[in-house]
């Protein structure tokens, strides 16, 4: 829990515990003493499911939808850089040092340091002074007077008490005490009657689990130490507990007067100790329970109702997570950036509509957005402005000055435009970098306007009595390109891999759960627009699949993984959500609204090729994305899993061959060895023999003088054209990763039903001039 979510949880807590005292108040005797304790379970509830309210649903009646919650807040400050260039390179240093403090003001703070210390001594303290108290306790005797047992005895009878109970003497204030094995004391000095009255209270206290209530109770307090609004609650609710034993006290003995009057004979000044439960009470406690008494009547079934349904809605309103107050909303433009959101109140997503023209109304027609064309000539000067760092267009009077955007506004906004006014002192650091102000008439109504300018126009719009200027300046400010989980994945366009583990276990399964897991959350967690935002998720099952050992995917990327995946999400806007939104159409919906994938393809790969001492940010175990259903059709499973391989490695591992394992030398045979065993059908190699070898195995020195080369051999199942297009690649690696190499020979060996053949693919290389095609020589021959 970081301090925000801390903050928000106190809140609540403070909240709840107000509106409990207030109840009880207005309440007062017009509800049972039981009632009156049982009342506390809504802070018992609001406590303990804080935790887990993010699984709860969202809700206008939740009281958090109205009561101000603490988020991170970002913080930016602005240098004025100067046109010289020793300024300059001091902005930077300057802006640098200022990006690394909001990104630090940024992270955050972790509720487990001084706070948690005091919880943990406060509640060690109670637990001291509940050991030092008792000991003289423990060794008190039994009681063996067997009058007083015939008593006790008798009053367990009344109470209803079966347990065994243990009786002893010669305490100097009577009590019940013990978790496991409950004793209750007494004192001496009482009459049988009033002994009477000290057993069957103490014997109520056992009854109603006070015992189990207290540590609760001091649970809560030493959770809350810093709220005084909990010690109140907590003298509150001992009082509510000793007055409810009282009310059951006289309804057992049928005696009012004699039980008061033993309250007063035991009013003495007493402390209160951990898991323990007594009859005394200070004198000035004692007469306001006797008061209470007094005032005690039949509580009416309207107000025993009342505070039920009262109790049971204020939980309701406390469990329920508040609507939020603002939503993420896709900005609707018609040009190729369609992937800019921004934030708008909760309030408006009610009613939303989206015109042919792709612009979103709110809120019943009060707000929305609109689409703003931009010239060539406005978009042109934009461009520049935004490539040169320090260039022109500094501020936005400046963009309306050189340019016509002005006009262009004008032009497309609708009703009559009374004023345009340019907003300075924004850069073009963002999505939007300049914006405007406008008021427009239409129809008798008047509406207030946003405009930014970046690459695009977007410009967001409301009724005055909607949203002010400033209201729609501050949604436009959320401006930023979508991030969105898939993002993460790599596909056929390449991206960058977020999903990665450093250690995998043995089988990998339930690493490849974990990473799935990761991906869903990020679904979850990731501010999406409302028509994508998912508020769970489900895995039923992840299945590896076998891959056919003919396959490409087996021979050449043996460390690729195939897995069945079955799982749902569960749409946050179920009314707005778009049901095409994640992984293709191969879904069904569920009878709650959910979007279920039961037979989901999912491909995961093993790095088994670079090491984490050669290359910086390399890891083992990668989710490298989802397989289309489509292309399954259409090229077959193996086929378009090793596709999918191939592009990982070649992110992944490629690169950073060239970038980490650079070899001048081909005689190097610790170089060369590492940027052989990082290509692709290592595994088909024997290095049994060492690293340069002159058999036809593992790899073999070519010549040690000029012309440089080598010789791989690999034993493969056949000439296919995969292993041929590999063999190729990796002779193109080894051409760029090595220096001095002119010279490879690729040796396939294959057993056949006619014997054992080998074809030869020979490649003449230019050092630094890459692989030529036009010089590969490839011939057959065959074992004898």
């Amino acid at each position: 829990m970081d301090i925000y979510e801390f903050t928000n949880f106190v809140i609540m807590t403070t909240i709840a515990a107000v509106g409990i005292l207030t109840i009880k108040f207005v309440l007062k005797e017009k509800i049972t003493p039981r009632a009156h304790v049982l009342i506390w379970l809504v802070l018992i509830f609001q406590i303990a499911f804080f935790p887990i309210k993010g699984l709860l649903p969202e809700s206008d009646f939740a009281l958090a939808t109205y009561v101000p919650s603490y988020e991170t807040q970002e913080e930016y400050r602005e240098f004025t850089p100067s046109e010289d260039i020793a300024a300059t390179v001091e902005y930077e240093k300057q802006n640098a040092k200022t990006k690394e403090l909001v990104t630090t003001s940024q992270m955050p703070i972790q509720w487990h340091k001084t706070p948690l210390l005091f919880t943990l001594l406060l509640f060690a303290l109670f637990l001291t002074r509940h050991i030092l108290y008792m000991r003289a306790y423990y060794k008190l005797p039994l009681c063996n007077a067997g009058d007083i047992l015939e008593l006790f005895e008798e009053c367990k009878r009344q109470v209803g008490v079966k347990s065994d109970i243990r009786l002893k003497t010669g305490a100097d204030s009577p009590m019940l005490a013990g978790i496991i094995r409950p004793v209750i004391y007494i004192s001496s000095g009482y009459s049988r009657e009033e002994l009477r009255y000290v057993i069957i209270h103490e014997l109520c206290h056992y009854k109603n689990k006070d015992i189990w209530l207290n540590i609760l109770s001091v649970t809560v307090l030493c959770l809350f130490w810093y709220n005084p609004v909990i010690w109140l609650c907590f003298y509150v609710f001992r009082r509510d507990m000793e007055i409810y034993c009282d009310e059951r006290v006289i309804k057992i003995t049928e005696e009012g007067k004699g039980y008061a009057a033993t309250l007063l004979k035991a009013a003495v000044g007493t402390q209160f100790l951990l898991a323990t439960s007594s009859l005394i009470s200070g004198e000035k406690e004692v007469v306001r329970r006797i008061n209470r008494m007094a005032a005690l009547k039949k509580p009416k079934v309207w107000a025993t109702a009342t505070v039920a349904c009262v109790a049971a809605l204020f939980t309701l309103s406390l469990l329920l997570n508040g609507a939020s107050a603002i939503k993420t909303v896709t900005y609707p433009t018609q040009q190729d950036i369609d992937n800019v959101i921004f934030d708008i109140p909760g309030k408006w997503i009610k009613g939303i509509e989206k015109t042919k023209e792709g612009q979103l109304i709110f809120d019943g027609g009060k707000a929305g957005t609109a689409y703003l064309p931009m010239s060539a000539e406005v978009h042109n000067a934009i461009g520049a402005a935004q490539s040169a760092r320090y260039g022109t267009l500094k501020d936005t009077a400046q963009l309306a000055e050189k340019t016509d955007i002005v006009n262009d506004i004008k032009k497309s906004l609708p009703g009559q435009v009374e004023k345009i006014d340019a907003i300075d002192g924004y850069d073009w650091s963002g999505t939007v970098g300049k914006y405007f102000t406008a008021v427009t008439e239409k129809e008798g109504k008047r509406y207030n306007w946003a405009i930014g300018a970046g690459w695009a126009m977007y410009a967001v719009w409301a009724e005055e009595e909607q949203a002010s200027q400033k209201d729609l300046l501050n949604i436009l400010k959320t401006t930023r390109y979508l991030e969105r989980p898939e993002d993460g994945l790599l596909t056929s366009f390449g991206g960058n891999i977020k999903y990665y583990l450093d250690e995998m276990n043995q089988k990998g399964n339930s690493s490849a759960n974990k990473l799935l897991k990761n991906y869903l959350q990020a679904n979850k967690d990731i501010k999406l627009p409302v028509d994508k935002a998912i508020s769970g998720y489900k895995i039923h099952s992840l299945v590896p699949v076998k891959v056919k050992k003919d396959s490409p995917l087996a021979e050449i990327y043996p460390n690729a993984y195939i897995y069945k995946a079955d799982y749902e999400v569960f749409p946050e806007y179920k009314e707005l959500y778009s049901y095409d939104t994640y992984n293709g159409t191969d879904f069904s919906i569920t009878k709650k609204g959910a979007q279920r994938y039961q037979e989901k393809y999912l491909l995961f790969t093993e790095n088994v090729y670079l090491d984490k001492n050669d290359v910086e940010d390399i890891h083992q175990f990668y989710f490298v994305g989802f397989l289309s259903e489509e292309d399954i059709e259409e090229k077959g499973l193996e086929s378009v899993a090793y596709e999918l391989t191939s592009i990982w490695y070649y992110h992944e591992i490629q690169g950073n061959i060239l970038k980490y394992l650079e070899n001048k030398y081909v005689g190097n045979a610790v170089k060369t060895s590492k940027i052989i065993r990082a290509l692709p059908m290592n595994h088909l190699m024997d290095f049994s023999s060492g690293t340069y070898t002159k058999e036809d195995k593992g790899i073999v020195l070519l010549t040690e003088e000029e012309p440089f080369g080598l010789i791989l051999n690999y034993n493969v199942s056949s000439f296919d054209s995969y292993i041929q297009e590999c063999s190729i690649n990796n002779v193109s690696i080894l051409s760029n990763a090595i220096g001095n190499m002119q010279r490879c020979i690729i040796q396939l060996h294959c057993d056949t039903e006619s014997g054992k053949k080998t074809r030869i693919m020979d490649f003449e290389l230019t050092p630094g001039g890459g692989l030529n095609m036009d010089k590969m020589k490839i011939t057959e021959k065959s074992a004898y």
